[in-house]
């Protein structure tokens, strides 16, 4: 079963007032108020609570750090980690509003877990500039690493 568009959009709208505000408070800080934390966040509101919220991960500032801290955790991919947190992993490479994805930048030190919004991938900046659209959705994601869809419990 499925979420619904409206509360997919209020779910995301919330998770960006969180996070936005987070980054008031403080710089850019991984763990905190960076992209997998805005998943976290969604999440929460998406469900009223997340099993990633009580996930700790170690202290991670790149993409390879993130990947050898959900194998600490006991995770061994990306898959298995949406599985826990109860979504369903995409194989069609075509998103869908509130599906979750994570791209591989194309200089391979960065990635950027993201939220399909509106036609938009919505994710945080690392300039301190709080949650913003990442690039225009495409109708197939060819780039994406990782895409799953929420599904409701």
């Amino acid at each position: 079963m499925q979420y619904s568009f409206d509360h997919i959009k209020d779910s995301v709208e919330k998770a960006i007032i969180i996070i936005n505000n987070k980054l008031k408070n403080n710089k850019f800080i991984r763990g905190e108020n960076d992209c997998f934390a805005f998943l976290i966040e969604y999440d929460n509101q998406l469900r009223n609570g997340s099993k990633l919220s009580n996930l700790k991960l170690d202290p991670y500032n790149s993409s390879k750090e993130f990947f050898n801290s959900i194998n600490a955790a006991g995770f061994n991919s990306l898959n298995e980690l949406a599985e826990y947190a109860g979504y369903q992993p995409k194989k069609d490479k075509r998103p869908q509003h509130g599906d979750i994805a994570y791209e591989l930048l194309p200089n391979r030190k960065l990635g950027s877990a993201m939220i399909a919004a509106d036609g938009y991938w919505v994710t945080t900046s690392e300039n301190d500039s709080g949650i913003i659209q990442r690039r225009q959705m495409f109708y197939y994601e060819r780039r994406l690493l990782f895409l799953a869809k929420p599904i409701r419990s």
